[in-house]
């Protein structure tokens, strides 16, 4: 596995055991919201259609983060729950190989 797929398969279990697991707040892995690029749902298309997302993890409030292959993130939000698998089978040509975390 090359490193990028790594640390984006760790991340994503890393975002998997934050949201399974009840941890004390300080405790938790910080989901990098803040240093995460806003996009909106098209965007995040075009960024599946690319093949450069590793890591996909998303949560019950429909956001959905996505962790390219150099490392960055981008945070949006679906239009319903579980869009994103859909957008990543008909979109991603990686689809089989990107990691998923959900809450």
């Amino acid at each position: 596995m090359k490193p990028q797929h790594m640390a984006a398969a760790l991340a994503g279990i890393g975002m998997l055991a934050a949201c399974t697991v009840a941890a004390p707040p300080e405790a938790a892995p910080r989901a990098s919201a803040e240093s995460a690029a806003r996009i909106d749902w098209d965007q995040a298309i075009a960024l599946l259609r690319s093949g450069r997302v590793l890591a996909v993890t998303q949560l019950h409030d429909l956001s959905v983060t996505l962790t390219t292959d150099d490392g960055r993130q981008h945070v949006t939000t679906e239009p319903a729950i579980d869009a994103i698998f859909s957008a990543m089978t008909l979109n991603a040509p990686n689809a089989q190989s990107i990691v998923v975390a959900t809450e």
